[in-house]
């Protein structure tokens, strides 16, 4: 009985410091995924959804993301009408909806994780198959790592 209401005792001290949100804080920095050791996510104040941007040393590209369920869908041809094209693909196994609207922002849209956005400003075809195989390989542990939560 004693060592069972020291283990209690230990457990509220050790969360007594700690809050539901720095607990959660906590949980999305341990499942954010192992990008390229040149990538860097840098979360974001988002209120109804998790925001940050991604950047990298060795790349131009600077990707922002809005997931969670009142993100919406970027790469929609309903939100930018005046947009140069609109495609979907699949890649390593995950559907997703691409955009590039006329100031040359690329759009990826994962509509059945989240929905899970991602932008970037691109100079040419290299730059979207290069943001495109990044998220492909590394977006679906980033996404399940941010809304488990």
């Amino acid at each position: 009985m004693a060592s069972t209401r020291f283990a209690f005792a230990c457990l509220l001290v050790s969360c007594a410091g700690c809050s539901s949100d720095d607990a959660h804080e906590k949980l999305v920095l341990n499942n954010l995924p192992a990008y390229p050791p040149h990538w860097r996510n840098t979360p974001g104040q988002g209120t109804d959804s998790t925001v940050g941007q991604l950047t990298s040393t060795e790349h131009k590209l600077v990707i922002k993301y809005d997931i969670g369920r009142l993100a919406g869908e970027y790469a929609d041809a309903k939100a930018y009408p005046e947009h140069q094209w609109v495609k979907s693909g699949q890649l390593a196994g995950s559907k997703f909806q691409y955009l590039l609207d006329k100031g040359d922002t690329l759009y990826v849209t994962f509509s059945s994780e989240g929905p899970a956005n991602f932008w970037a400003s691109i100079s040419d075809q290299s730059d979207i198959d290069y943001m495109i195989e990044l998220l492909a390989k590394y977006r679906s542990r980033m996404v399940t790592g941010l809304n488990s939560g």
